[in-house]
Protein backbone atom coordinates (compact mmCIF):
# COMPACT_ATOMS: atom_id res chain seq x y z
CA UNK A 1 0.00 0.00 0.00
CA UNK A 2 2.83 2.42 0.91
CA UNK A 3 4.50 1.62 -2.41
CA UNK A 4 1.28 2.42 -4.31
CA UNK A 5 0.86 5.74 -2.45
CA UNK A 6 4.51 6.63 -3.14
CA UNK A 7 4.05 5.80 -6.83
CA UNK A 8 0.94 8.00 -7.06
CA UNK A 9 2.75 10.84 -5.29
CA UNK A 10 5.79 10.52 -7.56
CA UNK A 11 3.60 10.51 -10.66
CA UNK A 12 1.70 13.57 -9.39
CA UNK A 13 4.93 15.46 -8.74
CA UNK A 14 6.20 14.57 -12.22
CA UNK A 15 2.88 15.64 -13.75
CA UNK A 16 2.88 18.96 -11.94
CA UNK A 17 6.55 19.53 -12.78
CA UNK A 18 6.03 18.75 -16.45
CA UNK A 19 2.98 20.99 -16.69
CA UNK A 20 4.30 23.81 -14.58
CA UNK A 21 5.34 27.17 -15.89
CA UNK A 22 5.37 30.65 -14.46
CA UNK A 23 1.73 31.26 -15.44
CA UNK A 24 0.23 28.10 -13.92
CA UNK A 25 -2.31 28.89 -11.23
CA UNK A 26 -3.33 25.91 -9.23
CA UNK A 27 -2.74 23.84 -6.16
CA UNK A 28 -1.95 20.32 -5.13
CA UNK A 29 -3.51 18.99 -1.92
CA UNK A 30 -4.45 15.77 -0.12
CA UNK A 31 -8.11 14.93 0.40
CA UNK A 32 -9.02 11.73 2.27
CA UNK A 33 -5.79 10.08 1.17
CA UNK A 34 -6.12 11.10 -2.49
CA UNK A 35 -3.81 13.69 -4.04
CA UNK A 36 -5.81 16.33 -5.90
CA UNK A 37 -4.27 18.56 -8.58
CA UNK A 38 -6.56 21.53 -9.21
CA UNK A 39 -5.95 24.00 -12.00
CA UNK A 40 -7.29 27.47 -11.24
CA UNK A 41 -6.05 29.20 -14.37
CA UNK A 42 -7.39 29.36 -17.89
CA UNK A 43 -6.13 25.89 -18.82
CA UNK A 44 -3.97 24.79 -21.72
CA UNK A 45 -6.06 26.54 -24.35
CA UNK A 46 -6.19 29.89 -22.59
CA UNK A 47 -9.07 32.30 -22.18
CA UNK A 48 -10.25 32.15 -25.80
CA UNK A 49 -10.60 28.39 -26.28
CA UNK A 50 -13.59 28.86 -28.61
CA UNK A 51 -11.32 30.72 -31.04
CA UNK A 52 -8.71 27.95 -31.00
CA UNK A 53 -10.98 24.89 -31.16
CA UNK A 54 -13.66 24.35 -33.76
CA UNK A 55 -15.89 21.37 -34.47
CA UNK A 56 -17.39 20.48 -37.80
CA UNK A 57 -20.27 18.07 -38.27
CA UNK A 58 -19.13 14.96 -40.14
CA UNK A 59 -22.23 12.78 -39.94
CA UNK A 60 -25.59 12.78 -38.21
CA UNK A 61 -27.96 9.83 -37.84
CA UNK A 62 -31.45 10.03 -36.40
CA UNK A 63 -34.18 12.61 -36.93
CA UNK A 64 -37.55 13.58 -35.47
CA UNK A 65 -39.36 13.34 -38.81
CA UNK A 66 -37.95 11.37 -41.73
CA UNK A 67 -37.67 7.86 -43.09
CA UNK A 68 -38.63 5.14 -40.60
CA UNK A 69 -35.07 3.83 -40.36
CA UNK A 70 -33.92 7.19 -38.93
CA UNK A 71 -36.59 7.39 -36.21
CA UNK A 72 -34.75 5.90 -33.24
CA UNK A 73 -36.22 5.10 -29.86
CA UNK A 74 -34.65 6.67 -26.76
CA UNK A 75 -32.20 3.79 -26.09
CA UNK A 76 -29.65 2.91 -28.76
CA UNK A 77 -26.25 1.22 -28.86
CA UNK A 78 -23.70 1.59 -31.67
CA UNK A 79 -20.87 -0.52 -33.08
CA UNK A 80 -18.66 -0.43 -36.19
CA UNK A 81 -17.19 -3.09 -38.47
CA UNK A 82 -13.78 -3.19 -40.16
CA UNK A 83 -15.09 -1.11 -43.09
CA UNK A 84 -16.44 1.58 -40.74
CA UNK A 85 -20.04 0.61 -41.41
CA UNK A 86 -22.27 1.73 -38.54
CA UNK A 87 -24.59 -0.66 -36.68
CA UNK A 88 -27.30 1.00 -34.60
CA UNK A 89 -29.17 -1.24 -32.15
CA UNK A 90 -32.47 0.59 -31.78
CA UNK A 91 -33.44 -1.09 -28.51
CA UNK A 92 -36.94 0.30 -28.01
CA UNK A 93 -37.89 -0.55 -31.60
CA UNK A 94 -36.38 -4.08 -31.42
CA UNK A 95 -34.24 -3.74 -34.50
CA UNK A 96 -30.68 -3.51 -35.79
CA UNK A 97 -29.94 -1.00 -38.55
CA UNK A 98 -26.81 -0.95 -40.68
CA UNK A 99 -25.51 2.23 -42.33
CA UNK A 100 -22.41 2.74 -44.42
CA UNK A 101 -19.72 5.13 -43.18
CA UNK A 102 -21.51 8.01 -44.96
CA UNK A 103 -24.81 7.32 -43.21
CA UNK A 104 -26.58 5.60 -46.13
CA UNK A 105 -29.09 3.00 -44.94
CA UNK A 106 -28.09 -0.55 -45.97
CA UNK A 107 -30.48 -2.89 -44.14
CA UNK A 108 -32.68 -3.36 -41.09
CA UNK A 109 -32.98 -6.67 -39.20
CA UNK A 110 -34.85 -7.94 -36.17
CA UNK A 111 -38.25 -7.36 -34.65
CA UNK A 112 -39.99 -7.91 -31.33
CA UNK A 113 -40.60 -11.55 -30.46
CA UNK A 114 -39.10 -14.80 -29.21
CA UNK A 115 -38.41 -16.58 -32.48
CA UNK A 116 -35.25 -16.83 -34.58
CA UNK A 117 -33.89 -13.35 -35.31
CA UNK A 118 -36.41 -11.72 -32.98
CA UNK A 119 -35.53 -9.64 -29.93
CA UNK A 120 -37.06 -9.57 -26.45
CA UNK A 121 -35.02 -6.90 -24.67
CA UNK A 122 -31.99 -5.90 -26.76
CA UNK A 123 -29.24 -4.20 -24.77
CA UNK A 124 -25.91 -4.10 -26.62
CA UNK A 125 -24.48 -4.66 -30.09
CA UNK A 126 -20.91 -5.65 -30.95
CA UNK A 127 -19.30 -6.40 -34.29
CA UNK A 128 -16.51 -8.97 -33.93
CA UNK A 129 -13.17 -8.98 -35.70
CA UNK A 130 -14.72 -11.48 -38.13
CA UNK A 131 -17.53 -8.97 -38.86
CA UNK A 132 -20.14 -11.09 -37.10
CA UNK A 133 -22.81 -8.98 -35.43
CA UNK A 134 -23.66 -9.99 -31.85
CA UNK A 135 -26.70 -8.65 -30.02
CA UNK A 136 -26.97 -9.07 -26.26
CA UNK A 137 -30.63 -9.73 -25.55
CA UNK A 138 -32.36 -9.94 -22.18
CA UNK A 139 -28.94 -10.39 -20.46
CA UNK A 140 -29.03 -14.18 -21.05
CA UNK A 141 -28.83 -14.55 -24.85
CA UNK A 142 -26.55 -13.51 -27.68
CA UNK A 143 -27.97 -13.45 -31.23
CA UNK A 144 -25.57 -13.72 -34.17
CA UNK A 145 -26.22 -12.00 -37.51
CA UNK A 146 -23.93 -11.88 -40.53
CA UNK A 147 -22.79 -8.67 -42.23
CA UNK A 148 -25.79 -8.85 -44.59
CA UNK A 149 -28.30 -8.87 -41.70
CA UNK A 150 -29.15 -12.58 -41.92
CA UNK A 151 -29.89 -14.28 -38.60
CA UNK A 152 -27.47 -17.14 -37.88
CA UNK A 153 -28.06 -18.49 -34.36
CA UNK A 154 -28.72 -17.70 -30.69
CA UNK A 155 -26.55 -18.77 -27.77
CA UNK A 156 -27.89 -18.98 -24.20
CA UNK A 157 -25.45 -17.73 -21.58
CA UNK A 158 -24.65 -19.40 -18.25
CA UNK A 159 -24.94 -16.10 -16.36
CA UNK A 160 -26.43 -12.68 -17.16
CA UNK A 161 -24.16 -10.24 -19.03
CA UNK A 162 -24.53 -6.47 -18.82
CA UNK A 163 -21.96 -5.48 -21.44
CA UNK A 164 -19.25 -7.02 -23.65
CA UNK A 165 -16.26 -6.08 -25.78
CA UNK A 166 -13.93 -8.13 -27.95
CA UNK A 167 -10.24 -8.01 -27.07
CA UNK A 168 -7.38 -8.05 -29.57
CA UNK A 169 -6.74 -11.77 -28.94
CA UNK A 170 -10.34 -12.55 -30.02
CA UNK A 171 -11.73 -13.35 -26.58
CA UNK A 172 -14.84 -11.57 -25.34
CA UNK A 173 -14.52 -9.62 -22.10
CA UNK A 174 -17.89 -9.27 -20.36
CA UNK A 175 -19.29 -7.52 -17.33
CA UNK A 176 -21.56 -10.08 -15.64
CA UNK A 177 -24.14 -9.88 -12.89
CA UNK A 178 -23.45 -12.08 -9.89
CA UNK A 179 -26.35 -14.45 -9.33
CA UNK A 180 -27.83 -14.31 -5.82
CA UNK A 181 -25.22 -11.72 -4.85
CA UNK A 182 -24.82 -7.99 -5.05
CA UNK A 183 -22.29 -6.70 -7.51
CA UNK A 184 -20.61 -7.42 -10.81
CA UNK A 185 -17.74 -9.60 -12.00
CA UNK A 186 -15.65 -9.92 -15.14
CA UNK A 187 -15.87 -13.00 -17.35
CA UNK A 188 -14.07 -14.20 -20.45
CA UNK A 189 -15.68 -15.99 -23.39
CA UNK A 190 -14.37 -17.30 -26.67
CA UNK A 191 -15.42 -15.44 -29.82
CA UNK A 192 -18.24 -18.02 -30.08
CA UNK A 193 -19.30 -17.18 -26.48
CA UNK A 194 -18.04 -20.38 -24.90
CA UNK A 195 -17.45 -19.58 -21.23
CA UNK A 196 -13.72 -19.52 -20.39
CA UNK A 197 -13.56 -18.16 -16.86
CA UNK A 198 -14.68 -15.51 -14.40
Amino acid sequence: MKRAIFLVMAMTILLVASCSNDDWKGKVYNENGAIIVKSLGPGSWGENAQEKISFQKELSLGKDVDEDYLLFHVDIDISFDSNLNIYVLDCGNYRLIKFDKNGKHIWTAGRKGQGPGELQRPLRVMVTQQDKVCILDNNFSVHFFDAQGNYERTIKLHSPIEDFKQMKDGRIFARVQLLQQTGLAAAYYSNEFKFLGE
